[in-house]
């Protein structure tokens, strides 16, 4: 696919008098891509004296949405994304397995409680729920996203 482009490319061009074979054009726009790049990066690092390239405008008329010069996500917002819907996920399980307890707050795990059914209880550093909440589940760590 990308081979007919440049070779539809070199057809127009040779028509207007430039004499190049395809992979030349596409070994054209490969460096220009790379040159952008570079002066992207160079003038982003803080610093840096301000680069600038006779054919950094057009370049950047043709390359403002590549993900690859400017990505959509970073993986720090990544991670961040993960960490939303991991928390959303722990929030809807556990209030799914409460709907059989009484709203509120949860009970101590360091000291002595009861539970409003009566059949448990939980001495000084454990903790037992009637709604089968495991202390794991309490206390659940995000799993990284890699």
């Amino acid at each position: 696919m990308q081979q007919i482009t440049y070779q539809k490319i070199a057809i127009s061009m040779n028509n207007c008098g430039y004499n190049f074979t395809w992979e030349q054009y596409c070994n054209r726009i490969k460096t220009l891509r790379t040159k952008y790049k570079e002066i992207i990066d160079h003038n982003n690092t803080s610093g840096n004296h301000r680069k600038d390239w006779q054919y950094f405008q057009v370049m950047k008329e043709y390359m403002v949405d590549k993900p690859n010069v400017r990505p959509k996500h970073h993986c720090s917002s990544l991670m961040l994304i993960q960490k939303y819907a991991d928390d959303k996920e722990n929030m809807s399980s556990t209030s799914n397995s409460d709907n059989s307890e009484a709203a509120g707050p949860p009970t101590s795990i360091a000291g002595p409680s009861t539970s409003t059914a009566g059949t448990s209880t939980s001495t000084a550093g454990s903790s037992t729920s009637t709604a089968g909440a495991s202390k794991r589940e309490l206390h659940q760590v995000p799993k990284p996203i890699f």
